[in-house]
């Protein structure tokens, strides 16, 4: 006999299943407080295994688009993001840090030039424009495709590598466990 599940949907049989689907959150700060809140974040690492793949595919998120050229603009690109993926901010944030600092000129640079291996056969001339060194606009003027072909190809590497070692780190927290009626 299936568990019943306080809160959740029912099949034809009339029997409680569990949902992907989560609840609306709440509005305004309040909203905004608990998206970012490293608690709700905890809390959902150690509501289920399922949960802790969500935050694992939150910081694969950040991660993704750590490695595209939106350059300051991929906070913002990632709290738009999460928020239409339902993904706990502070965890897609965690990802994005990639596109922070040395790391991320080494990011770009790297997208850059599996992109360039990709588009053109051959590595770049990077004596055009240095990432970190030049501006944005001078990097993504000299690269402009370039990056954007690399950047989704890394992005997606970086993407499942982000997802497995945050679900293999995660396997040492205990879960809590669901509780059904008696």
């Amino acid at each position: 006999m299936p568990r019943k599940i306080e809160g959740a949907a029912l099949d034809a049989s009339g029997a409680g299943v569990e949902s992907f689907h989560r609840a609306e959150a709440l509005r305004g700060w309040a909203s905004w407080r608990q998206w970012l809140s490293p608690l709700a974040l905890w809390r959902q690492a150690r509501s289920s295994r399922l949960e802790q793949l969500f935050v694992g595919a939150a910081v694969g998120h950040g991660a993704f688009m750590a490695c595209l050229p939106f350059g300051v603009w991929v906070i913002a690109v990632v709290v738009y993001g999460s928020k239409r993926l339902h993904h706990n901010l502070l965890a897609a944030m965690l990802g994005a840090a990639l596109a922070i600092g040395p790391v991320g000129s080494a990011v770009a640079k790297a997208s850059i030039t599996i992109g360039y291996l990709f588009t053109h056969f051959a590595l770049p001339d990077f004596s055009e424009a240095t990432p970190g060194v030049d501006g944005l606009g001078t990097v993504f003027g000299a690269f402009p495709l370039s990056w954007l072909v690399g950047g989704v190809l890394l992005g997606t590497v970086l993407h499942w590598v982000a997802i497995v070692l945050v679900f293999w780190g995660l396997r040492w927290v205990p879960t809590s466990g669901t509780k059904s009626d008696p």
